[in-house]
């Protein structure tokens, strides 16, 4: 299950899995806020969450995505999630 929010992802993973996000704005630019740019480790629960402030200059109007990767016990997982930008 993922929660994407324009300025924050959260997803459900395994306990302990490493996950990655990145974002793509309805603008086609990235964010480079340092949340986004390491990995985290999902907790005991198996949550794992980023975030960024807002508004993003340039990031246009419209519908963007996260991409989510996480890996646990050898094995990745990956997904998307999509949001609006107002």
């Amino acid at each position: 299950m993922d929660i994407a929010r324009y300025g924050s992802v959260a997803i459900e993973a395994r306990p302990g899995a490493h996950c990655r996000a990145s974002v793509r704005l309805p603008s086609g630019n990235t964010v480079l806020a340092a949340d986004f740019l390491s990995e985290h480790v999902a907790d005991e629960r198996g949550s794992a969450a980023w975030s960024y402030a807002t508004p993003v200059a340039g990031a246009g109007k419209g519908r963007g995505d996260y991409h989510l990767s996480c890996t646990a016990a050898g094995q990745t997982v990956e997904t998307d999630a999509t949001f609006d930008v107002p």
